[in-house]
Formats: C-alpha cells, structure tokens, sequence
C-alpha cells in the first residue's frame, strides 16, 4: 500500500489530523456540485475514507476519533480528496460497505478499495413530462440551468436543497441533474412519481 499512500498523501501531518477530525465528527463533508465531475456517473465524498481491506475501516474510524494518526497510518487507509471515479465492484443496496475500483488519479491505474456506501456520489438525470420515456436535456447551458432553476423551485424543501448540476451529453446538449449524492439519499428524493427523476447508472445487486 506504499505507493497508494504515497499517491494520497497530504504533505503536512496536520492537514491529515485535520481531513480525519472531520471525518470522526461529522461522518463527511457536505458535497458541492461545483467540487465534482458531473461526466462520472460514480465518484468518492470528500474525504471519505478509502480501505484496502472490509476490516480496517473500523478501525480508522476509530484512529480518526482518537486524532490519532500513527495508528489511521497502519490501517493503510487514505482519505481521499474528492471526485475520484469508482467503477462499483460489489454495492448491495442493503449494505454500508462497498467495494469498488478506485482511480485515485486519472492518469494511473485503479486499485479495489472499500468504501463507506454514504461517501459514494453520483447523479439522477431528470424525466420529461410527456410520459416520462426520456431524459430532459437543452441545446445550450443556459437553457438548462434556466429550466433547472425552476423545477427545483417547484420541488418541496427536502429536494430544494439537494445539489444539482448540469453536464454536456456528447451529442453537445445540455443535461440537467440532481447530485451529487449518496444512492440512498437520492433513492429517497426521487421515491414519488412528481419527482421525475431517473438514476443514470444503478449500482451492482
């Protein structure tokens, strides 16, 4: 793991007590649109912890409320600096761990990591109103985010207040979003039918 660390590795101690302090009492940080990549369908929370193995998430979970980071050293975790793609391995819905493919660069090669399913993100795209067969997107930028701006004013406060993006479909139209977000949160806000939105990618069974 010296290299993977290595790759991650903040350059002062400090800065690293300070990422898993966060970690210890407030679970993550609060994801931004403006922090993440609206082309991945899947990426990493910001400073979510990244394992090489199911059972020392635990336990750097708990380095991270003791402050102490000798010991979050030798579980061969990292934190990880946010919108890192992750090509989903093993992501039951039902379960808090996940594993999936980490690209903690996107010039090298990924390396399988475990991951809290909470600090995994990613995006719905949002259904039209003629029977809801098909994805809403724009010709421009503008027209996108104009429409997005209303619909999201039309949505009770809960979905108000989620993030939301827009991204270029290859065809060079616009595609407004709602993310990024945990799978289960997103669930959660598009479970009725006036919500209209759609996960682009589901994770694995």
């Amino acid at each position: 793991m010296a290299s993977l660390t290595t790759t991650m590795a903040f350059p002062y101690a400090r800065i690293l007590l300070a990422a898993i302090m966060v970690i210890a009492l407030t679970g993550s940080i609060s994801s931004r649109a403006e922090e993440y990549d609206s082309d991945l369908n899947w990426q990493i929370r910001k400073s979510a912890l990244l394992c090489p193995d199911y059972f020392h998430i635990k336990d750097a979970r708990a380095a991270a409320r003791a402050g102490d980071i000798a010991w979050f050293h030798t579980t061969g975790c990292i934190v990880a600096k946010g919108a890192e793609k992750i090509i989903l391995i093993d992501a039951p819905h039902n379960a808090e761990i996940w594993r999936g493919r980490v690209y903690v660069r996107r010039d090298s090669g990924g390396v399988a990591l475990y991951v809290d399913h909470f600090d995994v993100l990613t995006f719905f795209a949002l259904l039209d109103n003629k029977g809801g067969t098909s994805f809403v997107d724009f010709a421009t930028r503008k027209e996108a985010e104009q429409w997005l701006d209303r619909w999201v004013a039309k949505q009770p406060s809960y979905r108000r207040d989620a993030p939301h993006a827009v991204r270029m479909l290859p065809s060079g139209r616009v595609q407004p979003l709602l993310g990024p977000m945990p799978f289960s949160s997103i669930s959660y806000m598009c479970q009725d039918s006036n919500a209209r939105c759609w996960m682009i990618e589901s994770p694995t069974p």
